[in-house]
């Protein structure tokens, strides 16, 4: 899954790289910074830029394993791809989640019956560590599940 999020990226930032060297600019975060706010350049070269901009922030977000850094970056992303002028955009991150929900539907069934599990045992009064144990979880995807804090 994470060649599938890592290719996605690739293909937004070649595309908008593209973009980009038609107007003679490198597309590196020090050069498309300057155009995020200029209103007298062009849409494609300000969605370029944009795209650009997000998706270093999203791969350093990645870096750091900082899912909330991450999450706000993408959905930025998702954001400025789905109004940009260039549809090429929105269609990348369309066929990419077509082929993430490909390799996810096939475990989202195993993750449910899993999560299900946590909150049995949870009910039990089983402790963390062995909830652990039987699940294959850790202390803290165990702590989310019984908090609520995950989808389903």
């Amino acid at each position: 899954m994470n060649n599938i999020v890592d290719n996605v990226i690739r293909e937004l930032e070649f595309k908008a790289g593209l973009v980009l060297s038609s107007y003679g600019i490198q597309a590196e975060i020090k050069a498309v910074q300057n155009f995020l706010n200029d209103e007298s350049i062009e849409n494609t070269l300000r969605d370029a830029c944009h795209i650009i901009f997000r998706a270093h922030f999203l791969r350093e977000a990645l870096k750091r394993d900082d899912a909330e850094d991450a999450c706000y970056n993408l959905m930025m992303l998702w954001d400025h791809c789905t109004i940009a002028g260039e549809e090429s955009y929105n269609q990348i991150l369309i066929e990419s989640i077509e082929k993430l929900l490909k390799v996810t539907n096939k475990s989202m069934k195993t993750v449910k019956n899993r999560h299900l599990r946590v909150l049995e045992l949870n009910k039990m009064n089983w402790s963390i560590d062995a909830i652990s144990a039987d699940t294959g979880y850790s202390r803290r995807q165990i702590s989310r599940v019984i908090n609520g804090h995950t989808k389903n």
